[in-house]
């Protein structure tokens, strides 16, 4: 008689996306509100500290990747994914700014 094969379930968020589930159980919707949570926190622990005025032209992407260290300075287990989704997130925003800015560019060039 063969055993029937149960799948164990995600343990991380993208392990979830990717089994195609359409639905999150009740713990996983708690466990995914508590995930954007610490996600919200760590952003405005990072974003809201004051930073030193500079002198020049600001330069957005070289900002943002220097906030790295601050999104996951000394953080272990969970908090590291925690600062990394928050830097990631963080990074994307800026590369759309970024990407918006040159089509502007762009097109006041046209």
């Amino acid at each position: 008689m063969m055993a029937s094969y149960q799948q164990r379930p995600g343990t991380r968020w993208v392990e979830v996306v990717d089994d195609n589930q359409q639905r999150l159980t009740p713990p996983q919707y708690q466990a995914f509100q508590q995930a954007i949570a610490q996600v919200k926190e760590r952003l405005h622990q990072v974003l809201s500290r004051p930073t030193p005025q500079r002198q020049g032209r600001f330069d957005l992407n070289t900002f943002v990747d220097s906030l790295y260290a601050d999104f996951v300075h000394a953080e272990q287990g969970s908090e590291t994914d925690v600062g990394q989704t928050a830097w990631w997130i963080t990074r994307y925003l800026a590369d759309q700014l970024l990407e918006l800015q040159q089509l502007e560019q762009a097109r006041s060039r046209m």
